[in-house]
C-alpha cells in the first residue's frame, strides 16, 4: 500500500510547481481580459445587448478578473523591497512606466487614425492627457506603478506589510469613487488586491497548503467560488468597479486553486503558462488587436455575426501580441515592451 508521504508526493508531481502555477493564473487572467473587451466592444458597437448572457458573462468577467491580476502583480514585490533603491525603481521604470509611454502613445496614434471605422472617437489632447488620464486598458500599468511605488516606500521606512494590508483594505471600503483624481480611486479600489498578493508572497507556506490539499477539496473550492461570484455578480452588475469584496475574493481564490490544480503535463495548463510569461505583452496590445478585427469584419467583410466577431476578436487579441512577440525576438528588437529587453 502506498504510504502517505508517496502519495503526497505523486499528487504534487502532478500539480504544477511554486512558480508555474503563477503563470498559469496569469494566463487564465488575460484570457479573461481579452474576452471581456471584445465582448464591451461588441457592446459599444451595438452588435451585443447590454442585457441577456451577454450582460450575465460580462458581470461574472468584472467581478474578479482585475483583482485576480492586481493580487498576482503583488506577489513578488516584497523581493523589490530588498533590492537597493535605485535598482528597485530602474526594474519599475523599465517593466511598468516605458511599456505604458511607448504604447499609450502608439495606440492612441493608431486610434486617431482609425476613429472614423471604431467605436471610440480619439484626437491629439489624448496623446497629452496620458501624463495623468491613462486611455482604454492602460490604467492598469499606471495603478500598478503607483500601488509599487507606494509599496516600496512605505515598507522601506518600516511600515510592515500587515499594516499596509489593513490600510488597503480600510481604503478600499471607504472610497466612493468621486475623489478629485480618478487615479487615485482606482488606487483606493485595487490596492487590497495587491496588498494580499505582497502578503501571499511572504506567506509560501499557506500557498503550500492550498497547493496541496486534497483534490476533492480543491475542486469544491474551485467551483463554489466560481459559483459565488457569478451570484455576486448578479446581485450588483451595475457596482463592480466599487464591487463588493466579499464577491470578488470567491473569484479570485478559485481562479489560484484552479491554477494551482490543473495538472502540469496537460496540454491547456502548459499553454496557459506560456501565454501568462507574456500577459504584459498581450495587455499591451490585445485592445488595438480586437479593435481592428471588429473593423475589418464589420467594414471589409460587412459581417455582424456576433459569434463570429466575439471569436475572433478574443483570438486576434491573444494572436496578434503573441505573434509580434516571436517577430520581435526574431529581429533581436530591444525596448518593444520593456526597456533593454529584446520582445
Amino acid at each position: 500500500m502506498q504510504s502517505v508521504s508517496g502519495r503526497a508526493t505523486s499528487v504534487q508531481s502532478r500539480l504544477p510547481s511554486r512558480e508555474s502555477w503563477i503563470d498559469t493564473a496569469k494566463g487564465w487572467g488575460i484570457l479573461l481580459v481579452v474576452l471581456g473587451h471584445a465582448l464591451r466592444g461588441l457592446q459599444n458597437a451595438q452588435l451585443l445587448p447590454t442585457t441577456g448572457w451577454s450582460h450575465a458573462l460580462d458581470a461574472w468577467i468584472y467581478s474578479f478578473h482585475m483583482p485576480l491580476f492586481f493580487l498576482l502583480s503583488g506577489f513578488f514585490m516584497e523581493k523589490a523591497v530588498h533590492k537597493p533603491l535605485d535598482r528597485a525603481l530602474k526594474d519599475r521604470a523599465k517593466t511598468l512606466l516605458w511599456p505604458y509611454l511607448v504604447w499609450s502613445v502608439l495606440q492612441t496614434l493608431v486610434q486617431i487614425r482609425m476613429s472614423s471605422y471604431t467605436t471610440a472617437q480619439y484626437d491629439w489632447m489624448h496623446l497629452l492627457g496620458i501624463l495623468w488620464k491613462p486611455v482604454m486598458q492602460f490604467w492598469f500599468l499606471y495603478v500598478l506603478l503607483l500601488l509599487s511605488l507606494l509599496w516600496l516606500g512605505l515598507r522601506r521606512i518600516g511600515v510592515p506589510a500587515p499594516v499596509l494590508l489593513l490600510a488597503a483594505l480600510v481604503l478600499h471600503l471607504t472610497q466612493n469613487g468621486t475623489g478629485v483624481w480618478a487615479m487615485w480611486d482606482l488606487v483606493c479600489i485595487h490596492g487590497v488586491w495587491f496588498a494580499a498578493g505582497a502578503v501571499l508572497g511572504i506567506m509560501p507556506q499557506l500557498i503550500e497548503k492550498m497547493r496541496l490539499a486534497s483534490p476533492s477539496l480543491r475542486w469544491t473550492g474551485i467551483l463554489s467560488g466560481f459559483a459565488l461570484t457569478s451570484w455576486g455578480a448578479m446581485m450588483q452588475p451595475d457596482n463592480l468597479l466599487h464591487s463588493n469584496i466579499l464577491w470578488a475574493v470567491p473569484g479570485v481564490l478559485a481562479s489560484l486553486w484552479l491554477a494551482m490544480s490543473l495538472p502540469a503535463d496537460w496540454s491547456v495548463t502548459r499553454g496557459l503558462g506560456w501565454i501568462g510569461r507574456l500577459s504584459l505583452e498581450i495587455y499591451l496590445v490585445h485592445t488595438l488587436a480586437s479593435a481592428t478585427m471588429r473593423a475589418i469584419l464589420l467594414h471589409g467583410f460587412k459581417s455582424h455575426d456576433v459569434t463570429l466577431h466575439l471569436v475572433l476578436a478574443s483570438l486576434a487579441g491573444i494572436m496578434i501580441p503573441v505573434a509580434l512577440v516571436l517577430i520581435g525576438r526574431r529581429l533581436q528588437l530591444r525596448h518593444v515592451f520593456r526597456f533593454g529587453t529584446v520582445a
